[in-house]
């Protein structure tokens, strides 16, 4: 959101930082519903004015609480349409800029006329690069996603080392012959 009136200025300012591959310019006018919107106030209001002077003549309490609740929904609509209203002034003194970037992808290897020995050894060191790069994405994802089985099964198998040791040290103990304190 930038202040309209400076919106040109920052616009200009933004497509000179780039390459701009596509713009879009949009508005909406406003003015009839900004107009709309201030008459049902004015009328509301003289609507409010009129149901505050049948408050005023009211007799029984039965009139009194239906006047009052029409007068309760008489300023409930005039609250709305004075949120629009503010709503509307906002958007005008704002303009909304949205700017989508993009890196550049790396250009492509033009073609040699003739058959050139540092064409093919620059395209196969790029294709080895870029293979490298991707058994190592897999390993990470196999880690990092794997971890879920892995983990809890590594926990696992050294509860089950701990128990086998601890179970076969009291098993020996038991098998030794008792020591002769004499």
């Amino acid at each position: 959101r930038v202040p309209s009136d400076y919106f040109g200025e920052i616009y200009e300012a933004v497509k000179a930082l780039g390459k701009v591959t596509r713009d879009q310019l949009g508005g909406q006018d406003v003015t009839e519903e900004y107009m709309d919107l201030e008459r049902r106030i004015v009328n509301l209001q003289a609507q409010e004015a009129r149901v505050r002077e049948m408050f005023e003549e009211a007799r029984t309490i039965a009139d009194l609480l239906q006047i009052e609740q029409r007068l309760t929904e008489v300023r409930t609509q005039i609250e709305q349409y004075q949120g629009r209203l503010r709503y509307l002034k906002d958007q005008v003194g704002f303009s909304t800029l949205t700017i989508s970037l993009y890196e550049p992808g790396q250009a492509p290897i033009e073609a040699p006329d003739g058959w050139e020995l540092g064409y093919h050894l620059r395209g196969a060191w790029l294709a080895l690069v870029r293979a490298f790069r991707g058994v190592v994405y897999a390993i990470i994802w196999i880690v990092v996603t794997g971890s879920v089985i892995w983990v809890p099964l590594l926990i696992v198998i050294t509860l089950l080392r701990r128990w086998a040791a601890r179970r076969r040290a009291e098993r020996a103990r038991a098998q030794e012959p008792p020591a002769d304190r004499s």
